[in-house]
């Protein structure tokens, strides 16, 4: 599942619609909708929009999955009570990790459709040395079987 998936799923824990997150976020209208009708990426500048205007959304679970949707009762009321330096220093150590993260994710995708590419590249090969011997069996198949309209038959005595 995507990251835009994810954060549909957030819109809808929340109750909201897409057109009243992205104006809270500072998202362009419709933007969301795009992504997910195209299955696209989110970009860096949204993602920093996001954790910075959700403090409760944990950004490790919208960009990989892992762990829960919101982030503990004792992280946001903590995060409540930080100065905003200090908080500016969460969200940009956030962010880095989501950039590392989208960064490891982009890699290991890269990498998928390298061996995906490979596979397929031996799978035609394969596909072509089948087809050259169903091929080959079905000429020999008409050398070996006689033309019957041009033998004679020798009558019996």
């Amino acid at each position: 599942m995507k990251a835009i998936e994810r954060l549909y799923q957030y819109i809808d824990f929340k109750g909201i619609k897409a057109i009243s997150f992205e104006k809270k976020v500072g998202l362009s209208n419709g933007y969301l909708g795009k992504q997910l009708k195209r299955s696209a990426d989110l970009g860096e500048g949204i993602l920093i929009k996001i954790v910075r205007n959700c403090p409760e959304l944990s950004p490790d679970w919208l960009l990989t999955g892992n762990g829960e949707m919101l982030k503990n009762d004792i992280e946001s009321e903590n995060l409540s009570n930080i100065n905003k330096d200090d908080k500016n220093k969460l969200y940009s150590d956030a962010i880095s990790r989501f950039i590392n993260m989208s960064a490891s994710y982009d890699e290991m995708k890269d990498e998928l459709i390298h061996y995906q590419r490979e596979r397929i590249k031996e799978l035609e090969k394969h596909f072509d040395q089948v087809k050259s011997t169903a091929e080959d069996s079905t000429n020999l198949r008409f050398v070996a079987e006689p033309e019957t309209q041009y033998i004679k038959t020798i009558p019996k005595k």
